[in-house]
């Protein structure tokens, strides 16, 4: 009978201590699953962090595009960029508001090749030199540096237009000459003469005057084709914009 009793408890034993042995292999298993999950996340985060601060991910050169009112430098400062920056983290989206800031900067573009960021500009053009700064096509006004000084010798000295206002509406007006009239003329005034301060005094460089209105600037750009029609001693030229017509007179 003893016999009979022994051989079950032994199976049941034996049972047990293969579920116990098989219950401590999971778990083993299990914690070095989680252990070897723990080992390569900390190495992809390090390699990552090793990959972010080595040279393939960073800024290594910048260059600049279309830009003749502001150098460089001044691009890369005011749209703060710099060497060794996160290029995957550098966006011109992200500096949208700094360009709303920045006088002669209408739009910008970001482009990347191999560590080179590249910042394609689109600027306002200069019309007029105002004192020390060029007037811009938007009506703002931007600092003449040794960079930009090139624009003395091709644009026309402005004097008068002290209200904001009537320098914003000559600016407009001017946009609309070719820069090859602009260049031949000397000097754009205020008209005293008249009480409409809408009226234009354009002094050229070949000594000739102009009388205009801003609504009738833009007949300038006509100027190659009637010069050679006008009489000797008719050195004075009337713009008109409602008949779109010139007329010239002797200045008195």
């Amino acid at each position: 009978m003893t016999q009979h009793q022994t051989a079950p408890v032994k199976t049941v034993s034996d049972a047990l201590k293969r579920k116990r042995k098989k219950k401590k292999v999971s778990t083993f298993k299990r914690w070095a699953k989680r252990f070897i999950l723990i080992v390569l996340v900390l190495g992809l985060v390090f390699g990552l962090y090793k990959l972010d601060e080595s040279k393939l991910f960073r800024i290594n050169a910048i260059t600049v595009s279309n830009n003749t009112v502001l150098s460089n430098e001044e691009v890369i400062e005011l749209l703060n960029v710099n060497i060794n920056d996160r290029i995957w983290l550098t966006h011109d989206f992200l500096r949208q508001g700094l360009a709303e800031s920045i006088s002669s900067i209408e739009s910008f573009k970001f482009y990347k090749n191999n560590g080179v960021l590249m910042i394609d500009v689109n600027e306002s053009r200069p019309v007029g030199i105002k004192g020390n700064e060029l007037l811009l096509t938007n009506g703002k006004r931007s600092d003449i540096t040794t960079f930009n000084q090139h624009y003395r010798m091709r644009l026309p000295l402005i004097t008068g237009f002290d209200s904001e206002e009537l320098l914003v509406r000559l600016a407009m007006s001017l946009s609309e000459l070719e820069p090859e009239i602009l260049m031949i003329i000397a000097s754009v005034n205020q008209f005293e003469r008249t009480y409409d301060q809408a009226q234009l005094w354009l002094l050229l460089n070949d000594r000739r005057q102009v009388y205009s209105d801003f609504r009738s600037v833009h007949l300038l750009n006509n100027y190659p084709l009637f010069v050679d029609q006008i009489a000797p001693g008719n050195d004075c030229i009337f713009l008109d914009a409602s008949s779109l017509s010139a007329r010239s007179a002797p200045c008195e």
